[in-house]
């Protein structure tokens, strides 16, 4: 009997474009870049999701609600994302607390806090689970801020043995938009 571990695979689904506002939501556009979405994934999962999973921020459950999710019992988790943002003003990256407060992005410490909780929340996934999320967990997981690695509004498949956060490996299936740069703030 083959007792090998068997890759899992698993879909994060980045929010699209999005207002500049406390916890903000996507905008039309970024909404219809999710929305084109829902064809492919249903491609990759004919028979569905296994589990959703959605960060606690309006615009990651805004992915959910464009691609239909809401209706597998979704499990929700600030791992994923949640309510603060990067903003720029005035040239510099901030970060918007949901209550408007603007705090530098060298003081935000989920990116150190929350990076080895992806890496164990990721393994622990059944196979063919979705996650409604955005750039944050892309850039945890050690991907660069380019065109190439980190998009919005975009579909990634992400492989990995259970159990193993060494095993992660994640590809860019369906582009979407860079809506930041190689400057911008690893949130």
């Amino acid at each position: 009997m083959d007792t090998t571990p068997k890759n899992h695979f698993a879909f994060l689904v980045t929010h699209g474009e999005k207002e500049d506002c406390p916890d903000p939501g996507m905008t039309p556009q970024g909404m219809k870049r999710v929305e084109s979405l829902r064809k492919p994934l249903a491609e990759f999962l004919p028979n569905g999701p296994s589990q959703v999973h959605i960060g606690l921020g309006k615009r990651q459950q805004e992915v959910a609600d464009a691609l239909g999710l809401e209706e597998h019992s979704p499990f929700y988790s600030a791992v994923w994302g949640g309510p603060e943002t990067e903003t720029r003003r005035g040239g510099k990256s901030l970060i918007m607390l949901p209550n408007g407060r603007l705090i530098d992005w060298e003081h935000y410490l989920s990116t150190m806090h929350l990076q080895s909780a992806i890496f164990q929340a990721i393994t622990g996934l059944p196979d063919g689970a979705v996650i409604c999320s955005g750039r944050p967990v892309l850039i945890r997981l050690g991907m660069a801020l380019t065109d190439q690695c980190c998009q919005s509004g975009a579909l990634y498949t992400i492989r990995f043995t259970p159990g193993d956060p060494d095993s992660i490996e994640v590809e860019l299936k369906v582009t979407g938009v860079n809506l930041g740069d190689d400057k911008g703030a690893a949130v």
